[in-house]
């Protein structure tokens, strides 16, 4: 996470202050300049015959987002029907989204397929089911279709986020592609692009494997295929000291194993990737207030108590991710950030309100709680927490403990904050609850 913009810029760090009074706290901070600065850096990445870049939605769905990096030049990645619809809404035609997905759509969804399919979309067929599910229309030969392929060699930053490995149910089994095949022939159906995801966060050198094994897939069992479509998963540095995938490396990698697959079977394969987490997710940050500071039993260390647990960011619960943080005084004077030498460094736990031990910020990967370093802040100052992009208003349970969907703030280049989600309400949440007397169940 780079906190330069902030450091350079005094009069956005007071708006940002001033934002937890405008827009409540927690709330979420993107900022216009990184989102931007990632879309042009993956743009320029290297290939042989040819790119799309398809943006991951499921990172960050925010409709404003969408525009800003759809306008940019990115195509979307979707992984269910409600985002193409989302998408849609947001502006994005049809024939710009390949959607992935585990969901095998049936009755008035399964329609809703049929119309996207034959407004552009690409669907990825990643099982035998939604295969078979798929041939019910009569024109399936004249949708764009994909297959994604299971291939086992995958990595992640975590078990849980390695996408190809023999416990993760993604796509079809390098075993089952003849059974696959056989069913496409019945039906007249020609697959042009094969896909291949292998996990979120994924080792360098793994992936460059992950090239050669998919393209070694296509030789052997798909010669109509004219596009390979890679996956996302750069890893990112959100911490100091991290170190982050060089997409300049991965790409030249990339771009030379498809010139040798021309010369070696006289094709030449377009690239797709579908990054996320690397467009959006150090373009975040999540704006908390300090609540209290409380000391444990044998004043080992500080607890500091904020606004913004698990309820805004769950990814340190699950996954035991580290985030950096940053300090500011009410006035909006940056006080310290990740990194910075202390003079007087205390051992600090950053946890939420939630009443779960788990509502805490400094988990490590084998979801220990641990202390961070860092100074202990006053009550009523603010805690930054970076690297919140992706996966985090998108994933964390809001509702826990009745507490409301934060808001949504863009940091515009010149500096400006505009509100694009506004704060939930407890009306919206309850909203769809109804009383047992107005309406009463009936057994069955």
């Amino acid at each position: 996470m780079n906190w330069s913009r902030l450091e350079k810029k005094q009069r956005v760090l007071k708006r940002l202050a001033a934002a937890g009074d405008t827009f409540g706290s927690p709330s979420y901070i993107y900022d216009e300049v990184v989102i931007k600065q990632q879309c042009k850096k993956i743009l320029r990445l290297s290939n042989a015959y040819g790119m799309t870049i398809r943006y991951a939605m499921k990172a960050n769905p925010n409709r404003s987002i969408l525009r800003m990096i759809n306008n940019a030049g990115l195509s979307l990645d979707v992984s269910s029907i409600n985002e193409a619809a989302r998408a849609k809404i947001a502006g994005i035609p049809f024939n710009k989204m390949m959607l992935t997905s585990q969901d095998v759509p049936m009755g008035p969804a399964l329609d809703q397929l049929h119309n996207m399919l034959q407004q552009g979309l690409r669907y990825t067929i990643c099982s035998r089911v939604q295969l078979e599910n798929l041939a019910r229309f009569n024109n399936i030969a004249e949708f764009d279709t994909a297959i994604r392929i299971h291939h086992g060699g995958g990595s992640g930053e975590s078990d849980s986020r390695n996408t190809s490995s023999p416990y993760a149910s993604f796509g079809i089994l390098v075993d089952d592609i003849p059974i696959i095949k056989k069913i496409m022939l019945k039906y007249g159906l020609e697959c042009g692009c094969i896909h291949g995801h292998i996990g979120s966060g994924s080792e360098p050198e793994i992936w460059k494997q992950h090239v050669d094994t998919m393209l070694k897939i296509i030789a052997q069992h798909f010669p109509e295929a004219h596009t390979l479509n890679l996956g996302g998963g750069f890893k990112v540095a959100r911490m100091p000291g991290e170190e982050e995938a060089d997409i300049r490396l991965l790409g030249e990698y990339a771009e030379s194993a498809f010139l040798r697959f021309n010369q070696n079977y006289g094709r030449k394969l377009k690239m797709e990737v579908e990054p996320g987490t690397f467009i959006i997710a150090n373009a975040g940050m999540l704006l908390t207030r300090i609540l209290d500071i409380k000391k444990n039993q044998g004043a080992q260390w500080t607890f500091i108590i904020t606004d913004g647990g698990i309820n805004a960011n769950v990814r340190p619960l699950m996954y035991g991710s580290q985030h950096p943080f940053a300090l500011l005084n009410v006035q909006g004077d940056l006080v310290w950030k990740e990194g910075d030498p202390m003079a007087r460094p205390d051992q600090c736990i950053v946890v939420g309100r939630c009443c779960e031990t788990g509502d805490c910020q400094t988990i490590d990967s084998s979801g220990r709680i641990i202390p961070r370093s860092m100074p202990i802040p006053k009550v009523g100052e603010y805690l930054l927490v970076g690297g919140v992009g992706a996966y985090s208003s998108t994933m964390s349970p809001f509702h826990y403990n009745s507490y409301l969907q934060p808001s949504e703030v863009l940091l515009t280049e010149n500096g400006d904050l505009f509100q694009i989600r506004q704060r939930q309400s407890l009306e919206q949440v309850i909203a769809n609850e109804w009383p047992v007397i107005a309406h009463p169940c009936t057994a069955a």
